[in-house]
């Protein structure tokens, strides 16, 4: 539900730059519907409609995000988790250990914070998000929209958040597609047509060098052996049992139990911390891999090769081609 935050944000905005600030309020109360964390970009989208355009419908948005923020984390995330606990924390022990004491260390360690921030991997993560649409660059106040969001995703060990290929990315990307609009327009009024003409032209040019089907566009990189992947997925029975990296997870899911490797043989993202983990992995007869996916994640590498290395469950390969592995249990 949160790719429809994109649009009624942006929605959001046509309706305040046709004066019409209260159907804008009711868009973005919709869109703090979507997830609890919504909040992240309605709060500085609202202080910004207030600062630059309807100053009371402004400062409602972003009191009802507050509000909506809090409502969420410090009483409905409590009340339906296991454990009473909001599972996020755990992405940010460093910080605290519950939302409040979170938002507190963040504020107390802003050298851990800019560390963090200036990781490789989060710069790199910036990049790849403005490089969708390098004009934001020419708007960098709209641009700071994404502060929030981009810190909730740089400081989470959750490595997942500073991916452009996973929906934690369309809070930031909303960020930047209204500042993308504007640097565009500043743009347009202050060069000639013909410079404007080259301008849009290295804009294109820049985005699919840097992230599109261009030269090394990885992200653009679809199964490496599809007609492989197909055999493979086509041995599993529709209830067996079946572990598989998440690139072929999606195309198992519809049976009863269906794992994410390591799961369950190494806990990964699965339950609840102070929930026991011990999912049945005797039960699992099939696992499903693509290799080229494992290269980055060594917990995957030294789960598969514990498993092939196991005499007392041995695992017997059907399939082993560049692009996917297949496993039966013996």
């Amino acid at each position: 539900p949160e790719l429809l935050v994109l649009p009624l944000m942006l929605g959001a905005l046509l309706l305040i730059l046709n004066e019409r600030p209260w159907w804008a309020f009711g868009l973005v109360a919709i869109a703090l519907t979507a997830k609890e964390d919504v909040a992240l970009v309605a709060v500085p989208f609202g202080l910004w409609v207030a600062w630059r355009y309807h100053r009371w419908a402004g400062l409602t948005m972003a009191a009802a995000a507050t509000g909506a923020f809090a409502l969420n984390f410090l009483v409905l995330l409590p009340a339906f988790s296991p454990t009473g606990e909001v599972l996020y924390t755990g992405r940010y022990t460093e910080y605290g250990t519950s939302a409040l004491g979170i938002i507190g260390g963040v504020a107390a360690n802003p050298v851990s914070v800019l560390g963090d921030i200036t990781r490789a991997d989060s710069l790199a993560y910036l990049r790849d998000m403005v490089l969708t649409a390098p004009t934001s660059l020419a708007a960098p106040v709209v641009l700071l929209l994404g502060l929030p969001i981009t810190m909730a995703n740089a400081l989470s060990t959750h490595f997942y958040q500073i991916d452009i290929r996973y929906h934690y990315t369309i809070y930031l990307l909303t960020a930047v597609g209204i500042a993308a609009l504007y640097g565009a327009r500043w743009l347009q009024t202050r060069a000639s047509r013909t410079a404007y003409g080259w301008i849009v032209a290295a804009v294109v040019l820049a985005a699919f060098l840097g992230l599109g089907p261009g030269p090394d566009g990885s992200a653009w990189d679809g199964l490496e052996d599809a007609a492989a992947v197909e055999a493979a997925i086509d041995l599993i029975g529709p209830d067996d049992v079946v572990s598989a990296n998440s690139t072929l997870a999606v195309h198992l899911a519809h049976r009863t139990t269906v794992y994410r490797f390591p799961n369950p043989f190494r806990e990964l993202d699965y339950g609840t911390p102070g929930i026991d983990y011990d999912p049945p992995a005797g039960d699992v007869e099939w696992i499903i891999l693509d290799p080229n996916r494992l290269v980055n994640f060594a917990y995957a590498n030294e789960t598969l090769t514990e498993l092939l290395a196991d005499r007392t469950n041995p695992w017997e390969p059907v399939i082993s081609t560049d692009g996917v592995l297949l496993l039966r249990r013996r």
